[in-house]
C-alpha cells in the first residue's frame, strides 16, 4: 500500500512539474519571478487570503495548523488560465498552468492531521525587446526572455487542543499548531540576445540558468472561539464565531548551482546556428537568501437564524525583500522592496449540509479584494498591486457531500508611477474530493 501511494505521488509530482506552461509577465524578470500566494481556486476567490481554508474539507498548504481541523481525508487539485495586457505595449498574452495538488490525511475524531502537496513558490516567464543602433547602417534588437520557476513539495503535520466545547464538538475553543517542511526545487532561466540587422556581425546570446534544491520550514497556529450567541443547539443559529491565525516563515538560504553560457550565432533558414562559444561557467555554487515572512489574519463567522452562514475574512502579509542577497550572478536581482499586502474576503453559504434540501443551498459564494505593493521595483519605482475576485464552490452531489468543484475569477492590476502596468484576467478551477465519502447509497424499499 505504501509503495502504491509513494509511486502515485512521485508520478503526480513529475506530471505537475513538467506540465507547467510559461507565464507571460514582464514583471517576473526581477528577483525570483512572481512569488505565488495561494494557488487553489477557493483562496483566489477570497482575494488571495491564504491563512484560512474556506471550509475544513479543503487542504490549505499555506497554514499547516489547519491540517488538524480537517474533517476527513481529502484530495484536491486545480489550475488556472489567464489573459494579460501590458502598458505601454498593446499586446495580449495568454497562459495557464497547474496550481497545486494536495492530499490531507485525517481520521475522524483524531487530534492530529497531516498533509502533503506540491505547488509553486515562484514562476517566471517574459519576452520583450528593444531596438538599438550602432551607426547609420548597423542596428538591431536586444531581446530579454526568461522562463522557469521554483516549486515546493510540502509535507506537514498539526495537532489541536479542544476545551469548553458543545455536544457537537464543533463550537468551543480550538487551538491548533502545525509545521511544514518544503523541499524547494526548480530552475530559473535568464536569457539575453543581441540580434544584428543589415550586418555581417554574428549575433550573441547569453544564457544564465540557476537551479535550486533545498529545504525550508514554516510554522503556524489557528485559534477558534465563540464570540456570542447560542452554542447549545444542534443546528447552529444566532451564533458568531471568530478564528485567528498566523504563519511565520524564518529567513532561509536556497542553495543551488548556476550555469552560464555565452555564444555567437547566425540565423539560417530561421534557425539559430551556433558559430562559437565565448565562455562557459558550469556548476557554480551559489545561494539566495529568502527573507522571513509573517502573515496574520482573522475570520468572523455568523450563523444566522435562517440557517445562512456568512464568513468575513481579513489578512495581512509582510516580507522585507530589501534584506535578500544572492551569491548567484543575477543582474536583475537588485533594488528589491518590502512586500506588504492586505486581503479582505466574504463568503456566503445559504445552508449547511445538515439543513440543505437541494443543490444550490450547499453552494458557497465568494468575493475578495487585495491591495498592497509587490516585492520588486521597476526603474526604482514601487509596483502597486490591486486584485478583485469572485468565485463559487459547487457540491458534486446534492445531498450530504463534502466533495466539490471550485471556480474563481480574478481581475489583477500591477502598476508603477511612470506608466508600466499590467492588467490580468485569471480564471481558476479546482477539484476537491473526499475519497472515503459514501458515493453510492443502497436504496431501501418497503
Amino acid at each position: 500500500m505504501y509503495r502504491i501511494i509513494l509511486t502515485g505521488w512521485l508520478s503526480i509530482i513529475g506530471t505537475w512539474a513538467f506540465a507547467q506552461y510559461t507565464v507571460n509577465d514582464p514583471f517576473t524578470r526581477w528577483g525570483v519571478g512572481e512569488v505565488a500566494t495561494g494557488d487553489n481556486a477557493s483562496a483566489r476567490a477570497l482575494g488571495g487570503g491564504t491563512l484560512f481554508p474556506s471550509d475544513y474539507n479543503v487542504v490549505n498548504l499555506n497554514n499547516a495548523a489547519s491540517y488538524a481541523l480537517l474533517r476527513e481525508t481529502t484530495f484536491q487539485a486545480g489550475g488556472w488560465v489567464s489573459e494579460s495586457k501590458y502598458q505601454p505595449s498593446s499586446g495580449v498574452f495568454r497562459s495557464g498552468q497547474w496550481g497545486e495538488m494536495a492530499m490531507g490525511f485525517k481520521q475522524a475524531g483524531s487530534k492530529y492531521g497531516f498533509a502533503i502537496g506540491v505547488n509553486a513558490f515562484s514562476r517566471m516567464g517574459y519576452n520583450f525587446g528593444q531596438a538599438f543602433t550602432v551607426n547609420d547602417s548597423v542596428g538591431g534588437e536586444q531581446i530579454h526572455s526568461g522562463e522557469g520557476g521554483i516549486n515546493q513539495f510540502i509535507f506537514g503535520a498539526a495537532r489541536k487542543w479542544n476545551w469548553a466545547q458543545d455536544s457537537a464538538h464543533w463550537v468551543g475553543h480550538q487551538l491548533a499548531v502545525g509545521v511544514n517542511g518544503a523541499f524547494m526545487f526548480g530552475s530559473l532561466g535568464y536569457h539575453r540576445k543581441m540580434d544584428y540587422q543589415n550586418s555581417q556581425t554574428n549575433n550573441a546570446r547569453f544564457d544564465n540558468w540557476v537551479t535550486i534544491q533545498d529545504i525550508r520550514p514554516d510554522f503556524s497556529f489557528q485559534y477558534q472561539f465563540p464570540l456570542w450567541g447560542n452554542t447549545k443547539q444542534k443546528e447552529k443559529t444566532n451564533l458568531w464565531v471568530m478564528s485567528l491565525a498566523g504563519q511565520y516563515t524564518p529567513q532561509f538560504n536556497l542553495n543551488g548551482s548556476q550555469n552560464v553560457y555565452g555564444i555567437s550565432y547566425v540565423k539560417y533558414a530561421g534557425v539559430e546556428v551556433t558559430i562559437d562559444t565565448g565562455f562557459v561557467a558550469l556548476n557554480q555554487a551559489g545561494s539566495l537568501i529568502i527573507p522571513q515572512r509573517t502573515q496574520v489574519g482573522g475570520v468572523v463567522s455568523a450563523f444566522l437564524k435562517s440557517g445562512t452562514r456568512l464568513d468575513f475574512y481579513g489578512q495581512f502579509m509582510r516580507q522585507d525583500w530589501t534584506k535578500s542577497t544572492t551569491r548567484f550572478a543575477m543582474s536583475a536581482y537588485s533594488d528589491l522592496n518590502v512586500a506588504q499586502q492586505y486581503s479582505l474576503g466574504l463568503e456566503l453559504i445559504p445552508l449547511g449540509n445538515e439543513q440543505a434540501t437541494h443543490f444550490w443551498q450547499m453552494t458557497h459564494f465568494r468575493l475578495g479584494y487585495k491591495t498592497g505593493q509587490d516585492y520588486i521595483k521597476v526603474g526604482g519605482e514601487d509596483v502597486n498591486l490591486q486584485v478583485y475576485s469572485a468565485g463559487i464552490s459547487i457540491p458534486l452531489r446534492a445531498s450530504k457531500s463534502n466533495s466539490s468543484i471550485q471556480f474563481s475569477y480574478q481581475w489583477l492590476n500591477k502598476s508603477t508611477q511612470s506608466g508600466w502596468g499590467m492588467k490580468q484576467n485569471i480564471v481558476g478551477v479546482g477539484f476537491q474530493m473526499s475519497p472515503f465519502e459514501r458515493w453510492f447509497v443502497v436504496r431501501k424499499y418497503d
